[in-house]
């Protein structure tokens, strides 16, 4: 799996094979890598071996988030370890061990406080002090389904948080008992959730159930839907498998699992919403990660050998959008390559998030129920001539 993140200031970090590098764009050198491995994630636990571990193994492994300045980068892999670096001189200032396997981690727009979501769907919070690294945490909210993602609102008051049974719950903060609302809609789990940095009042999901939502968050209301359709023989390339939004024009870009293009929709001041032409943008393979940069550059991993890792400069001129691809040489050694591709091919399997829903008027349904009674049956006639022979 590749995690790709990029900052307001200029950095640009990658998680494969549990190195986080640190590349500055705007000189085009690594700046920083450190590893994310611990004792944990190399063992071979008896929880590593539960059908919820084996689900989050092949979609959530590492994770990582700048805050707003880039001054903090948060990063978390597949052992329970929150690492909190600072980027002035890659110092860390905190580390603490989280009780349950990590899915998500933001920081607040005030940069005070660092919050991670887990496996068993709660949230936690904790307070950043340089002096004294990170607080104890604090549980902010629970879900009874894993939690996939998380976003906040620009002023901190409301937390989003998305989870495998469909929903969108948001919720005040910190406190966040409180409940604004629900958005509801989706029919499979929600696998994204993002807020345009210059439309802080709509949320945009992607969703198993093939379609992307805008919202109206603090009312719970869908305000557009776009849904893809099967555009391969695979069934699986109606499901977005990455989703980001530029830093100026108010721009979603979606890639689909398995699919070669890339989609983009334009939210206007009015908050309609239009797909746009990029027929410039076009790819190898298909798209892993998708991340924008401080030069509102688009860059894409996509699963292909020759270059795993390609970046196109965005320019508009009356309302027509060009994307111009640019090179990578002068950043990516060829080793950094090879363990880019290397990450791809373990890259998240979201089918597995999808949940199997019996029909119950099927014949496979009723065998499976005939055949546990009739053990059930078993089980308790023995058990009963057991105590018969005892007495």
């Amino acid at each position: 799996m590749v995690v790709i993140k990029c900052s307001n200031n200029g950095f640009f970090a990658v998680i494969c094979e549990k190195i986080l590098r640190v590349y500055d764009l705007r000189n085009s050198s690594l700046v920083h890598k450190f590893s994310l491995a611990t004792e944990e994630s190399t063992t071979d636990t008896a929880e590593s071996k539960d059908e919820e571990n084996q689900l989050l193994n092949t979609t959530f492994t590492y994770g990582c988030i700048f805050s707003n300045s880039g001054k903090l980068l948060a990063a978390f892999a597949d052992g329970k370890d929150l690492v909190v670096l600072r980027t002035e001189d890659w110092k860390q200032i905190g580390k603490r061990k989280v009780a349950k396997r990590p899915t998500a981690v933001l920081f607040t727009n005030k940069e005070d406080c660092v919050v991670i979501s887990d496996k068993a769907g709660d949230v936690y919070s904790y307070k950043i002090a340089e002096e004294n690294g990170l607080s104890n945490e604090s549980l902010l909210l629970g879900h009874v389904s894993i939690i996939l993602d998380m976003a906040i609102s620009r002023d901190d008051r409301y937390i989003l948080t998305a989870d495998r049974d469909e929903k969108i719950r948001v919720s005040c903060f910190p406190n966040s008992y409180n409940i604004k609302s629900f958005c509801l809609g989706h029919t499979e789990y929600v696998w994204k959730i993002v807020i345009p940095e210059k439309l802080p009042q709509i949320s945009v999901t992607a969703s198993g159930d093939g379609t992307l939502r805008f919202w109206d968050y603090k009312l719970g209301k869908t305000i557009h839907m776009e849904t893809f359709t099967n555009v391969q023989s695979d069934k699986s390339s109606n499901v977005v498998s990455c989703l980001t939004c530029s830093r100026t024009e108010n721009i979603v870009f979606v890639g689909l699992e398995g699919s070669l293009s890339l989609y983009a929709f334009k939210i206007n001041e009015k908050t309609t919403v239009e797909q746009i032409s990029i027929v410039d943008l076009t790819l190898d393979g298909p798209p892993c990660c998708l991340a924008v940069d401080y030069s509102n550059r688009l860059w894409v991993v996509q699963s292909y050998k020759e270059q795993p890792l390609v970046v196109f400069e965005m320019s508009a001129e009356g309302g027509i959008y060009e994307f111009k691809r640019q090179s990578m040489s002068s950043l990516l050694t060829a080793e950094d390559v090879d363990l880019i591709y290397e990450g791809t091919k373990n890259r998240p399997c979201l089918l597995n998030l999808k949940k199997s829903k019996a029909d119950p008027g099927s014949l496979d349904y009723f065998d499976r129920k005939r055949d546990r009674i009739e053990a059930k049956r078993k089980k308790d006639g023995t058990e009963l001539e057991s105590k018969k022979i005892k007495t």
